[in-house]
């Protein structure tokens, strides 16, 4: 029987509900679970977006899949921010790859997407900071990081972290397949596919063995979207589609959801996704609850 979510969770609770989600997410049980995009809530929250608030917003709010993104300090350190520079989102202005994690450490994070420049008590956390706050709590997708896997499977390996992170991308089948059965055999993967992949679909499914496919479409005739090739994709990953305004989705947005939810998230959690990915899940799960398997 289908979960209701979100639903507000103690804080001694956390590391079991994490226990479930993970195994569901094992089994590919998971039906239309909401990802929250750069670990939001919902996109008009006043914590930062790939915050350390922002994420705990969203496990006690029992969002437990949340998406985030890595740039890398000049002195090395792996650091939670979407673009290269910090300009848009704290008080201070500079490329991550020219600051250190010092100077970085002097700004402070702008409510939300930072538009608002409202000053937070908010530092941009580390990856290592994020794994000690949220260990067992929650499973991070990396969206923003793949040229870092050699770093992070270090720090995975480290603190016992494999089965939090899964990290994505769409690089050639060639370096993913070297990776992941030389350099890290724990390490969770996630790869992008295209209608244009097709002709690859079993190297991808049986080579790189990944937990997730990202599915992108242009248009909802594709044959990438159609049954006969969900099925059998289902069978040997989850399935994750996104809702976002920028994504590839023929306008089964997040923008067309909030004003007619059914061209929007109605049309997507047709597809049966295991997971979609969205800027509003307090809204798409409030409507879509007594459908989604949580």
């Amino acid at each position: 029987m289908p979960m209701v979510l979100p639903g507000r969770r103690k804080y001694g609770d956390r590391m079991q509900e994490y226990k479930k989600f993970y195994q569901k997410f094992k089994d590919k049980s998971h039906l239309g679970y909401p990802i929250g995009h750069r670990a939001n809530y919902q996109l008009a929250d006043r914590q930062p977006e790939n915050s350390l608030s922002a994420i705990d917003r969203c496990i006690k709010c029992g969002v437990l899949f949340l998406e985030i993104d890595l740039q890398e300090t000049k002195d090395g350190y792996l650091v939670l921010c979407h673009d290269q520079s910090i300009d848009r989102m704290t008080n201070r202005t500079g490329k991550i790859s020219e600051l250190s994690l010092a100077e970085i450490k002097k700004a402070n994070l702008y409510e939300g997407d930072g538009s608002s420049k409202q000053l937070t008590e908010q530092k941009i956390p580390t990856i290592d900071e994020v794994l000690s706050t949220f260990k067992d709590k929650a499973l991070f997708n990396i969206d923003k990081g793949w040229e870092y896997r050699e770093k992070l499977n270090y720090l995975l390996k480290k603190e016992s972290a494999f089965h939090q992170v899964i990290v994505k991308s769409a690089a050639p089948l060639v370096d993913v397949r070297e990776f992941l059965t030389q350099a890290a055999p724990d390490f969770m993967y996630m790869h992008k596919i295209f209608n244009r992949d097709l002709h690859m679909i079993s190297e991808i499914i049986e080579d790189l063995k990944p937990q997730i496919l990202e599915l992108s479409f242009f248009a909802d005739d594709e044959e990438l979207i159609q049954p006969s090739i969900l099925d059998k994709l289902r069978k040997h990953a989850n399935i994750w589609v996104n809702a976002l305004n920028v994504s590839r989705n023929n306008g089964h947005n997040d923008e067309k959801s909030l004003s007619n939810p059914a061209e929007g998230w109605g049309f997507l959690l047709q597809l049966q996704p295991n997971y979609i990915q969205t800027d509003y899940a307090k809204q798409y799960a409030a409507i879509y609850q007594k459908q989604l398997k949580l």
